[in-house]
């Protein structure tokens, strides 16, 4: 039942305007602790402790359109040369070093070895299946011909930094991949691996660090350096 209420609801998924956003917003409090923190609160730590410790240049966010995304406007107002890419339509930020690219990343039209950084946080997941984001033909492979996009997209000693949801078997839920290690392997090909963790979360909401063999749902987070 539940897996027919999410296929129906990526199918009907409506896009609310800013303005529509902004009354509910006098009406209803959905942002307070009503639901616990989705896996973006860990995997946007992950992701800002590693482009700290980084020299600013050029990056390219992958599946940018996001309300809490905060990485392209960090990096952007922070002196980065950024590119956000999406299917959706253009994403209501607007900055000198910002530039919007709406394509599938299967198909980017972008320079090989362009980015000194990739940024892909809960997005490759999805690529190729039909569900939540305008997707109309399932591609089983596409998130493996989205990865080597990507590879090719940065520089030879660039970073590649990706989170993705986790489980120690590989399986698909509508419009959604939950990889294993050995499907990440495979696509990983010619990256090293500079750190890697694994977080579950618990009846409470919170989350907390684990090994890799989980047989429940978690969200892997990878820093991968391209060789």
């Amino acid at each position: 039942m539940l897996e027919k209420i999410l296929k129906l609801a990526g199918k009907r998924k409506i896009r609310l305007g800013a303005g529509i956003l902004k009354v509910a917003a006098c009406f209803v409090d959905y942002e307070s602790e009503h639901l616990p923190p989705d896996s973006r609160i860990v995997e946007d730590s992950f992701v800002f402790s590693k482009l700290m410790k980084m020299k600013v240049g050029t990056a390219l966010d992958v599946g940018c359109v996001a309300r809490h995304n905060y990485v392209s406007p960090s990096l952007a107002m922070n002196g980065w040369q950024v590119y956000g890419l999406d299917i959706r339509s253009e994403w209501q930020f607007h900055h000198p070093n910002f530039q919007f690219v709406q394509k599938d990343m299967r198909d980017s039209g972008l320079k090989s070895g362009m980015f000194d950084v990739v940024t892909c946080i809960s997005t490759l997941e999805h690529i190729g299946l039909v569900g939540y984001y305008g997707e109309t033909k399932e591609d089983n492979d596409g998130d493996i011909e989205a990865f080597n996009e990507i590879k090719r997209v940065t520089k030879v000693g660039g970073t590649i930094l990706l989170t993705v949801p986790y489980c120690k078997t590989y399986s698909t839920r509508p419009g959604v991949r939950v990889y294993d290690m050995k499907r990440l392997n495979s696509m990983c090909k010619g990256l090293s691996t500079k750190s890697k963790v694994v977080y579950l979360q618990d009846k409470n909401g919170d989350w907390f660090m684990n090994t890799e063999n989980i047989a429940t749902e978690g969200v892997i987070c990878l820093e991968l350096v391209k060789n």
